[in-house]
């Protein structure tokens, strides 16, 4: 594992845990259907979002060590 992506995985697990947690009090809670299912949607996209997130951050620092190799 790269060490410099141990800081972005630690953020990004813990914002998918706290927006999932925090979503999921809604679930128990008697609200319409509807807007469980616009929660759920939303979740879900947050989740997506920060995964390709964290992905381009990986690209990123991969590429940065590609340009500091160039330097020299």
């Amino acid at each position: 594992m790269k060490k410099e992506l141990i800081m972005p995985i630690v953020f990004s697990v813990l914002f998918i845990v706290v927006v999932v947690l925090y979503a999921s009090v809604y679930f128990w809670i008697g609200i319409p259907l509807i807007a469980k299912i616009i929660i759920y949607i939303t979740v879900a996209a947050l989740v997506v979002v920060m995964i390709y997130l964290l992905r381009e951050r990986s690209r990123e620092i991969d590429k940065e060590k590609e340009d500091d190799f160039s330097k020299y």
